[in-house]
């Protein structure tokens, strides 16, 4: 059987790798503790633990191998296969249906399908990205999707636009587990066709609600949990939605080559709750503006206000609205004129903080807080590190981006924080910073492990403060530097007594004396460690 001879080679593999291992490390020891001093080698003891260790799995047998093991061998088995894997034993079919399929083919859909119809109605996460115009959509995915939304706590579908009927219909059905729905049309031909129509107001759906059903058929709250959505391409009718009137954070995005002549401030119709708004596209004329002291309110109100557009259109929204009283703003790659714009409001000293938006992506935010006691005003800026990494900019054709780089911020800083990843990228490029009193260096690029401060120096001759922080992706984590390295990266910075503050940080080795004679004082924090 498939099964049988997968594991066994999966097994076997990992028993010689073992094997292997411990006799080459008892091989390299010269070290015999039996006669003491330099002899032969010792590889009998090894050999012996081996053995046992290799009885020990055999006596155990395959249902007895780690997960990690398990769902390494189910990326090798097709979509009918893990069907026929899931039905082995109730330990196996979790991880068998867990297990990420990379195409839509029949298999999967049936496997989709059984999951569904064994799933004891538990909330599920349903994502359907489909970039094609062939029948799968209607004849297989939409039937899938019916039967999907009633368990759906996260839906996200990503379809042409031309499916948009069929889809639609599917989605006006009850849905009482729904959190966050994610929704993007795309259109290669008669776009203008399918995505000019209003959201849930295609006359074949006669009545019915999204994710209501028939109005009135269920109570209210019974569509209450939708909290985040995220519309792209899509929309709106001319009536409100009752499924969105709970809705606290909203993405409204289009293409970047669309144009808008109006602000659309029916959005908070639509979302009367929305305490985060996320908005791009291409350019907006603001053909409505001047705005009424109610629309400004409804802005202020906001938590967070997010902006990708066109420089044009971003420098209207800072004319036409008081941005500059607002809580949180955040700007894609403004310009000059923008970035200045932003700051209206905020009180120096600013805390100045680079941070990569996720784990593997080219863009990082530059985020600039008040330096008023107590404030929560904040601006944040998209960039990508691709304009600063010197292999790949060009200082003649590629000019610094952002203002932050250029010197009128340089004497307006107090704290400062960056992440180890973008140090040597943005640091040949800073104009340094006279003023910060305070530097944190979160240690971000992986966890559990020695890591080494970065090498390329920045002056901060008034530095008093330094922080050391472990950081693994959005969580605090742990790992381990060198002291004569911490004492290394503080001379690069300045020759002057700082104090240490070490978050998460642990000294590596039997030095920490080195730490006591550098600094004027060192702190462990460790909020994390119970």
């Amino acid at each position: 059987m498939y099964v049988g001879t997968l594991f066994w080679r999966v097994m076997a593999r990992d028993l010689w790798c073992l094997n292997m291992r411990l006799t080459c490390a008892s091989a390299a020891n010269n070290f015999n503790p039996f006669i003491g001093g330099d002899a032969a080698p010792c590889t009998l003891p090894v050999t012996i633990t081996v053995v046992t260790m290799v009885a020990s799995l055999l006596r155990r047998g395959i249902g007895d191998l780690p997960t990690e093991v398990l769902q390494a061998a189910f990326t090798c088995l097709s979509a009918l296969q893990l069907g026929d894997v899931a039905q082995v034993c109730r330990n196996w079919r979790p991880i068998a249906f867990d297990t990420p399929l990379d195409s839509i083919s029949s298999g999967a859909i049936k496997r989709c399908m059984h999951r569904l119809e064994s799933g004891r109605e538990r909330p599920i996460d349903f994502d359907v990205v489909y970039q094609g115009t062939e029948t799968w959509v209607p004849n297989r995915i939409v039937p899938l999707l019916s039967r999907a939304l009633p368990r759906a706590k996260h839906l996200g579908i990503n379809v042409d636009s031309i499916f948009r009927l069929e889809i639609e219909d599917a989605l006006c059905a009850p849905a009482p587990h729904l959190m966050l729905l994610h929704m993007r049309y795309y259109a290669e031909q008669n776009s203008d066709l399918h995505i000019s129509m209003g959201l849930g107001k295609i006359p074949k759906l006669n009545g019915r609600e999204l994710f209501v059903g028939p109005v009135g058929a269920l109570p209210a709250p019974s569509i209450v949990h939708l909290r985040d959505i995220r519309l792209w391409n899509v929309v709106l009718p001319p009536n409100d939605i009752p499924a969105f009137a709970q809705v606290e954070t909203v993405w409204w995005m289009h293409e970047f080559e669309t144009d808008q002549y109006e602000l659309p401030l029916y959005l908070f119709e639509f979302f009367p709750n929305v305490r985060h708004l996320r908005m791009k596209g291409g350019n907006c004329y603001f053909e409505n503006a001047p705005f009424s002291t109610e629309v400004k309110e409804r802005f202020l109100a906001l938590e967070s206000l997010e902006i990708h557009f066109q420089n044009d259109t971003v420098a209207r929204f800072f004319d036409e609205l008081p941005l500059s009283l607002m809580r949180e703003v955040l700007v894609d790659e403004p310009d000059g004129d923008n970035v200045y714009a932003a700051f209206a409001g905020l009180v120096t000293p600013f805390t100045i903080e680079y941070t990569r938006t996720g784990r593997g992506v080219t863009e990082f935010f530059i985020t600039v807080r008040d330096g008023r006691a107590g404030s929560t005003r904040t601006r944040r800026f998209v960039e990508h590190t691709t304009w600063y990494e010197p292999e790949t900019r060009d200082p003649e054709s590629t000019p610094i981006t952002n203002e932050f780089f250029e010197n009128d911020f340089e004497g307006q800083m107090g704290d400062l924080l960056i992440q180890s990843s973008l140090w040597s990228i943005l640091v040949p490029v800073m104009p340094g910073y006279p003023t910060a009193q305070r530097l944190i260096v979160e240690l971000d690029t992986c966890m559990n492990q020695t890591q080494t401060p970065p090498f390329e120096a920045l002056a901060l001759p008034a530095l008093e403060t330094l922080v050391l922080s472990c950081k693994h992706d959005w969580d605090p984590g742990f790992c381990y530097v060198h002291a004569d390295d911490i004492v290394r990266f503080a001379d690069q910075l300045t020759r002057g007594a700082l104090d240490l503050e070490l978050r998460g940080v642990f000294v590596d080795g039997l030095s920490f004396h080195q730490l006591q004679s550098r600094f004027r004082s060192v702190t462990e924090n460790h909020p994390w460690w119970t």
